[in-house]
């Protein structure tokens, strides 16, 4: 049953060294994860990544309090002294201060994994056709970075409209095969930051949280001048509001991003979720990676389903639906 599993694994694991990370040899290639990270998932890639003639290293890290915090230094020493790092560590560290700069350095090329397990490598987002998954991100993307002003709505209430203009927007298709790139693992959005202080409205939660997990009521956010200025809910939406009043600059308005992955799934983590094609999701906390200019320790997204989502005076999606 173990090698079966591992033959499932590998055409995938290979197609990450492969496609995605453009592994050469001799490189170094770092593995985080966590205590909870599944085993057979380490293996694969491992196994692909030898199969590349590069080198593997893990590391197992405890689990940060938020996405976007840095992992602790033993781990960020390892990261400096790797090409390629491809992390299934949870929650996710692609927006970390130490990520950044190693990209930002052109130090490395990354690959966020958080909490993906085996089977979401075997079915979901990961099976997906990423070609496919390229050619409507681009497309998005196409659309994206020529429009001044961007609105989502959706039937149970959101309501959120911003400036794009002359923010870049990037198409996420599980490819990092130049030092400084970062793509995700499965993958599938044209992503991108409002520019600060322009986003006003509600957004209504209906779908997934990170570090939350699906909701079990919708968690509604007021906007005014791109920050959070109230939540309300559930217990979730309780949290959510407690957590980002303890964190600096969490209730930033940091990105919004439309999911272009035909094979995505809801499976309760997030990184599936908010790669499917015609969702959106929101983000709270950091940007810097996105072009923008505010820190923070935490970068929390929020995924919709079956969005309208209008730039200038055109429908890109209409009730979850692509229609360009």
């Amino acid at each position: 049953m173990f090698s079966l599993r591992i033959t499932e694994l590998l055409p995938i694991a290979n197609r990450i060294m492969e496609w995605s990370l453009a592994v050469k040899e001799g490189e170094q290639v770092l593995i985080l994860v966590d205590i909870e990270t599944d085993p057979l998932l380490i293996e694969s890639l491992c196994a692909a990544t030898r199969i590349a003639r590069a080198e593997p290293t893990v590391v197992t890290i405890r689990p940060t309090k938020v996405a976007g915090e840095d992992p602790g230094p033993i781990a960020v020493r390892a990261m400096e002294a790797a090409d390629v790092v491809i992390s299934p560590a949870w929650p996710a560290l692609g927006h970390s201060n130490s990520v950044r700069k190693l990209r930002e350095a052109k130090r490395i090329r990354y690959m966020s994994m958080p909490g993906i397990t085996s089977e979401m490598i075997v079915k979901g987002g990961g099976s997906a056709d990423y070609q496919e998954v390229f050619e409507i991100s681009q497309r998005l993307v196409n659309v994206l970075n020529k429009a001044k002003m961007i609105n989502v709505k959706t039937s149970l209430g959101t309501d959120l409209t911003a400036s794009i203009e002359n923010m870049p927007y990037r198409v996420g298709a599980a490819l990092a095969r130049e030092p400084g790139m970062i793509a995700c693992f499965p993958d599938g959005e044209a992503w991108g930051a409002p520019v600060e202080g322009t986003a006003y409205g509600k957004v209504v939660i209906d779908c997934s949280l990170t570090i939350f997990g699906l909701v079990r009521e919708p968690v509604v956010c007021y906007v005014e001048k791109g920050r959070v200025v109230d939540v309300q809910g559930g217990s979730q939406a309780k949290e959510v509001k407690q957590l980002i009043s303890q964190i600096a600059n969490a209730d930033n308005i940091a990105e919004i991003a439309i999911g272009t992955n035909p094979a995505s799934i809801i499976t309760g983590i997030i990184s599936e979720e908010k790669k499917g094609l015609g969702r959106v999701h929101v983000a709270l906390g950091n940007n810097l990676m996105l072009g923008g200019k505010t820190e923070s320790k935490l970068h929390l997204d929020g995924v919709m389903l079956e969005p309208t989502v209008t730039v200038d005076d055109q429908i890109i999606v209409e009730d979850g639906e692509v229609k360009i």
